[in-house]
């Protein structure tokens, strides 16, 4: 099958939580090897599942980050990752603690344990919305880079397309493009900042919280650079993202800070 032809469904979140959680609870109570491999085997074909709809859903929107569809199911899997990962940890956890590791490791060996067991130091549940606030910035900045177009030998390359040519055997043209690519960041990072703070009457920029400043920056740029995200969706995009984040007042001051940047420096 084609990657193109590959189905994509987005997964009932209370489902897969409630299999994994039963699954889980099977692998404790299992009385043999056998009852314990059993739920070990469906865990695993259950978790595949899920990972293949994460993973076509983050490629399709990787190809056209302004496919709406793949746009939303992308956001989708940033607030549910998080989430789903207290489940696989609780499973590694039983696991780990299970009667039957003896046998699980003579025969599927020990890697996965020791996998398990780096995974456990690595993960609380208080860090969840820290993980969901990371993947929707992520996400954004993702967008931004995507839609860079950046000037080199006469030509218009996104940062994708220039990444091979910063590779390039010749010296001076592998120079030119690592230039032209720091040119890009560092001109637009110092023109959207100005606007920021132009817009945020009586706030000095280094007031303003990273997180408000990269939403007001994303959606800035798709103001000025992407002619087909019309200001009023990138407005309330940037809002929808900060409500997650910020506080009340905080996200009023973005919107207002963006509404005000549309009317100011947008052509009719």
């Amino acid at each position: 099958m084609k990657f193109s032809e590959m189905p994509y469904a987005r997964p009932d979140t209370e489902a897969v939580k409630k299999q994994l959680t039963e699954l889980m609870e099977r692998l404790k109570n299992a009385a043999t090897y056998e009852e314990a491999k059993a739920a070990f085997l469906e865990e695993q074909k259950a978790s595949l599942a899920v990972e293949t709809q994460a993973t076509l859903a983050s490629i399709r929107h990787s190809i056209d980050t302004r496919d709406t569809f793949y746009d939303e199911e992308e956001k989708f899997w940033n607030t549910f990752s998080p989430e789903l990962e207290e489940y696989q940890q609780a499973w590694k956890a039983a696991m780990l603690e299970s009667k039957f590791r003896p046998e699980f490791t003579a025969e599927y060996g020990d890697l996965m344990f020791v996998n398990a067991e780096i995974a456990r130091k690595c993960f609380t549940p208080e860090i969840i919305p820290e993980m969901q606030q990371e993947n929707d910035l992520v996400q954004a900045y993702e967008k931004l880079l995507a839609s860079a177009q950046i000037p080199f030998e006469g030509k218009t390359y996104t940062l994708s397309q220039l990444t091979p040519l910063k590779s390039d055997p010749d010296d001076a043209r592998r120079l030119a493009a690592w230039q032209a690519d720091a040119k890009w960041s560092m001109e637009h990072a110092a023109e959207l900042d100005a606007d920021i703070e132009k817009y945020a009457k009586g706030w000095r920029f280094e007031r303003i919280s990273l997180v408000a400043s990269a939403i007001m920056r994303v959606a800035m740029y798709e103001m000025l650079y992407m002619a087909d995200i019309p200001a009023g969706v990138a407005i309330n995009e940037a809002v929808e993202i900060a409500k997650h984040y910020e506080s009340p007042e905080v996200v009023k001051f973005i919107n207002g800070i963006l509404g005000s940047f549309a009317r100011g420096e947008l052509k009719e």
